[in-house]
């Protein structure tokens, strides 16, 4: 929240080296968001709004950008996208790293949507150099956006067989399943589609998919692969293709097929 901002200048007043402030890609306006870090921010939220559900999160982050500059001065605000990798809280992205392991027929809403990932170890890396480097100004802390076909692709194991199939916004609605980390609003695609030239400039190295996808799996497997709050199951999935006759007559060699 904006006031937790206010707050910390007041604690901190006149005993402050750095200020480097986590945002994220949803603090731009998405329709009239462009791909580097001056474009627009959302507009802040009414004052009383303490929610950070949308369609307040964006709002609320860019209300704090806000705040950063002004009680602080000279600061580094990172804005990522989609934070992953292992112990993370979330489940959006360990589902399609379990998911994309486990092969077969797998539900997307579109294989050509944009989809930006960045993992946790570099992202925190890059935190702790803006501060060393007393680094001012906004940076997209990203990793490079790949069409979803491509990034799941690139997460899946080499050995796995599996084919995408395309089922749209309102079949998934009707159904009851939210896919993780797939935006529906045609105007967020610019939001996760940020080239980050300006981070990686400034020091932000960032690893293959491949290799957050593996090291997530590794945790998920010591913690046992409990129950996921995110994402569809099998049973839905299968239901899903089969009301729209998805199925292929075959299935040999469906690696990397997707079905439009």
């Amino acid at each position: 929240m904006p006031r937790h901002v206010h707050q910390l200048a007041d604690v901190l007043a006149g005993r402050l080296g750095r200020y480097v402030q986590v945002s994220s890609v949803s603090a731009y306006d998405p329709p009239r968001a462009t791909v580097h870090e001056n474009a627009p921010l959302h507009q802040d939220p009414p004052a009383a709004v303490e929610d950070v559900r949308p369609p307040y999160y964006g709002p609320l982050k860019a209300a704090c950008e806000r705040a950063a500059w002004t009680r602080f001065g000279e600061v580094a605000v990172v804005r990522p996208a989609y934070v992953c990798g292992p112990y993370d809280p979330e489940d959006s992205f360990t589902y399609w790293a379990r998911r994309m392991a486990d092969g077969g027929d797998v539900v997307v809403r579109d294989t050509s949507a944009p989809m930006q990932i960045i993992d946790v170890r570099d992202l925190g890396a890059f935190l702790v150099r803006c501060a060393a480097t007393a680094a001012v100004g906004s940076f997209d802390g990203v990793g490079p956006f790949a069409a979803t076909s491509s990034l799941l692709a690139q997460i899946a194991p080499a050995h796995v067989n599996f084919r995408l199939v395309e089922v749209d916004s309102a079949a998934l609605a009707a159904a009851g399943v939210t896919l993780p980390m797939m935006l529906d609003d045609p105007h967020d695609a610019i939001i996760s589609s940020r080239p980050g030239n300006r981070a990686r400039a400034a020091g932000l190295v960032t690893r293959p998919a491949a290799d957050t996808a593996a090291a997530t799996r590794s945790w998920d497997d010591e913690r046992g692969r409990p129950a996921l709050t995110k994402g569809p199951t099998r049973e839905q999935e299968a239901d899903l293709i089969r009301s729209r006759g998805a199925y292929p007559e075959s299935t040999d060699d469906l690696e990397g097929l997707s079905v439009p």
